[in-house]
């Protein structure tokens, strides 16, 4: 299965959906990529992603094309895009407004991000893997 993360700048919370969905399910082909990329990922993403065994040292944030949304199975959109993606293809991840301002002020606010992006990505591909699962013969 291929999913798509879509964010506004990829250069925090999808690429740390993407690596816990392909982490969490060896049969999983999640890529991220922003509607108005960043230069690079913050760096403490970077540095948190470390603790998760996962470098994202090296890794450009990446412009989406609309042709991604063809080669995906399922688009998950991270934060405040309008993009006109079949509802049958496409999840939603919220995010709570305190972890959107707390994001930004500190390591620990980061930590809570992360947790909440890991926790959820979880959740949805678990949703994911049910709603595309062939039923057994």
């Amino acid at each position: 299965m291929k999913i798509l993360v879509l964010t506004g700048a990829d250069d925090c919370c999808g690429p740390m959906a993407a690596h816990f969905m392909n982490d969490f399910n060896g049969s999983v082909e999640a890529c991220s990529a922003g509607v108005c990329p960043a230069e690079k990922v913050k760096s403490q993403v970077i540095e948190l992603m470390h603790e998760c065994f996962c470098d994202l040292s090296d890794y450009k944030p990446t412009q989406f094309e609309l042709s991604m949304l063809e080669e995906a199975d399922l688009t998950v959109i991270i934060g405040e895009i309008s993009l006109d993606v079949p509802s049958d293809k496409c999840m939603r991840l919220e995010m709570p407004p305190q972890l959107i301002k707390v994001e930004t002020e500190t390591k620990e606010g980061f930590r809570t991000l992360c947790d909440y992006v890991k926790n959820e990505s979880f959740v949805m591909l678990k949703l994911a893997i049910g709603r595309y699962s062939k039923p057994s013969s």
